[in-house]
């Protein structure tokens, strides 16, 4: 609530959506709902944990020990969503980067690409 207040957004706590009935019972959810008043930009601020000379970058499973650097990268603002018709066909690939940016050195990361391609077009039948 903080970092929204930070960023100039006014919310209001949705106390009616802390439980959810699953099969018969109540679930509670352990956070905090929050709505926004009067809408506005998406935001997301954006950090990355930098890996220590000991840890396993190649392989995603492999927890890291120990204790890591933490980067704020910035905040990332979305004014308006872009829903040209060009647009709407895109399909979103984290393996296309920006110049400056290097794919991680793990297996996993290379199949994503295709991952999301079939992702696409199962959602587009």
């Amino acid at each position: 609530m903080h970092w929204m207040r930070g960023k100039g957004i006014q919310f209001l706590p949705i106390y009616g959506r802390q439980a959810f009935k699953v099969d018969g019972r109540f679930k509670f959810w352990v956070g905090l709902t929050l709505e926004s008043w009067g809408g506005g930009p998406g935001l997301v601020d954006a950090r990355t944990e930098i890996a220590n000379a000991a840890d396993n970058v190649s392989d995603p499973t492999v927890p890291w020990s120990g204790t890591h650097t933490m980067v704020d990268l910035g905040t990332i603002q979305v004014e308006l969503p872009d829903d040209r018709s060009e647009s709407t066909k895109k399909v979103f690939d984290p393996t296309r980067m920006p110049e400056g940016v290097r794919a991680p050195l793990d297996d996993v990361f290379s199949l994503r690409s295709g991952a999301y391609a079939e992702s696409a077009a199962r959602r587009s039948v």
